[in-house]
């Protein structure tokens, strides 16, 4: 089973906004699973432009007031990618057997979400495919912006979070350079490579499904 995270959510397996590569997939017997994740529909909740997520009901602007005793839109669809992955590895579906392997192909805005279910989930995904595109959290200059993370700057932002996972992993929209401080030799083991195709995804989906 592949996890197939973009901005278009789980409408990216309707036929007219199915990418060329997932009928490829399920040509060679590979499920796809999409979804729409919290800091969509949060986005999609507050109706703001540029896209927004609630704050505790208050006249001062500040993020602790909401962050310090809620989750940010971040965190719950990171919690959404897991609950996924715990779906697949753990529920019994008569007439379909557990998947041999789950890998993640993540793109737009869910890289960095990607990134973190990766860390948290450990062996739990078999390999993964991210196009970060060069986001980094310090690149953010809203609080409220639905992939704010309280911390993520100070654990090495983006680069952090490569680091902190252990499964493979190919990345796109990343050189050695701009990973630092993370040396390539610290990142996961050795785990991590760098996709250097200018475009396309297909040589990503290529690695993700015959890479063992």
């Amino acid at each position: 089973v592949v996890i197939w995270l973009d901005i278009p959510g789980r409408s990216v397996l309707a036929a007219e906004q199915r990418p060329a590569e997932i009928p490829g997939l399920l040509a060679r017997g590979t499920a796809v699973v999409a979804a729409d994740l919290f800091h969509a529909r949060e986005a999609a909740r507050v109706g703001a432009s540029p896209p927004r997520q609630r704050t505790v009901d208050t006249p001062r602007e500040f993020a602790g007031y909401t962050f310090g005793y809620n989750d940010p839109a971040f965190s719950r669809s990171v919690h959404d990618i897991l609950t996924i992955l715990s779906f697949l590895r753990n529920t019994e579906v008569p007439g379909h057997p557990k998947p041999a392997r789950v890998l993640l192909a993540a793109f737009g805005d869910a890289a960095p979400l990607a990134l973190a279910a990766r860390t948290v989930a450990g062996g739990g995904i078999d390999r993964s495919v991210v196009d970060t595109q060069g986001f980094r959290f310090a690149h953010l200059d809203d609080w409220r912006h639905p992939l704010f993370l309280p911390g993520a700057v100070r654990y090495l932002d983006v680069p952090g979070l490569v680091a902190a996972g252990t499964s493979k992993l190919r990345l796109r929209g990343e050189t050695t350079e701009t990973l630092l401080p993370i040396s390539r030799d610290e990142l996961a083991g050795g785990s991590v490579g760098l996709d250097g195709a200018a475009e396309g995804r297909e040589p990503l989906v290529r690695w993700l499904v015959e890479t063992r």
